[in-house]
């Protein structure tokens, strides 16, 4: 991750953009725009697919021809599921 951050600290950011100079706790929840995911919340996202996709797998293998939900992104959102952010 440190490789990543030093990279961000010497790229050429918009005026204002010191968020990407914090510690890594304000890095992780900063955002490049109020409709656009932070780092944390990329996160939250990424290990709720992965429980998704896994049990997938396992049904698939365990059964016949398991009956797979769609997964509701718009909903999980809505629901604020990403906006408490990854908690690794």
């Amino acid at each position: 991750m440190q490789p990543a951050i030093s990279l961000l600290e010497k790229t050429a950011a918009p005026a204002g953009n010191d968020a990407l100079r914090f510690g890594r706790g304000s890095l992780l929840h900063w955002k490049p725009a109020p409709e656009r995911w932070s780092i944390s919340e990329v996160l939250a996202h990424l290990a709720a697919r992965e429980q998704v996709y896994a049990e997938r797998a396992l049904r698939m293998v365990a059964e016949e021809s398991p009956a797979l939900m769609k997964y509701d992104l718009a909903g999980a959102v809505a629901r604020g599921e990403y906006s408490r952010g990854w908690r690794g």
